[in-house]
C-alpha cells in the first residue's frame, strides 16, 4: 500500500541505525544528520508517493516504555523535510502513530517493507488525516492504493 510504503520509507530512513539489536532505542542526537540522509534519498520515492508527502505537517507519535514521544515534521513541496523537531506539531495534516517496539521490530527485520506492511495491516502503525479534509484525502489514498495493488 502506498501510504504504508511512504511511512516505512520515512521511518526507516529517519530511524535506521538508531536502534541496535541488543537495546532498541530511538535516539535523535544526530537529528540533523538523519534529516540530511532522508532528504538526500527523497528523490528515490516514487513520484505519486512523494506527492502525498509534499507540503505536509506530520505529527509522529511513538509510544515508548517511558511514555509517548512526539515529533513535528514538515515537508516542503518536493517532499523533503524542512523541519523536524521533538514535540507536538502545531497544525498537523497527517498523524502517524506506532510504538517503539513496532519500530524496532521493523528496523531489526530482514524484510522491513514486509514487516512494516504487516504492522500497518495489524493496526500497529496507524495513519490518519487531521481534520475533515485531510481525513478524507488520506482515506481516498488508502482506498485507491488498495485497488491499485489488488490489480498488480
Amino acid at each position: 500500500m502506498a501510504v504504508t510504503a511512504l511511512v516505512v520509507f520515512f521511518l526507516l530512513t529517519v530511524f535506521a541505525g538508531t536502534a541496535s539489536a541488543q537495546e532498541c532505542s530511538i535516539d535523535l542526537e544526530a537529528q540533523d544528520e538523519l534529516v540530511v540522509a532522508y532528504n538526500d534519498n527523497a528523490d528515490q520515492i516514487p513520484g505519486v508517493l512523494r506527492g502525498q508527502l509534499s507540503g505536509q505537517s506530520v505529527d509522529l507519535r511513538i509510544d515508548t516504555s517511558s511514555g509517548e514521544r512526539q515529533y513535528a515534521i514538515r515537508t516542503d513541496s518536493e517532499g523533503r523535510i524542512d523541519s523536524f523537531q521533538e514535540g507536538q506539531a502545531a497544525d498537523p495534516t497527517v498523524r502517524v502513530e506506532t510504538s517503539a517496539s513496532t519500530l524496532c521490530s521493523i528496523i531489526d527485520s530482514n524484510d522491513p517493507v514486509t514487516a512494516s506492511s504487516a504492522a500497518y495491516e495489524n493496526g500497529e502503525i496507524t495513519i490518519s488525516g487531521v481534520g475533515v479534509v485531510n481525513s478524507i484525502k488520506i482515506e481516498v489514498v488508502k482506498v485507491a492504493t488498495r485497488l491499485l495493488f489488488s490489480f498488480l
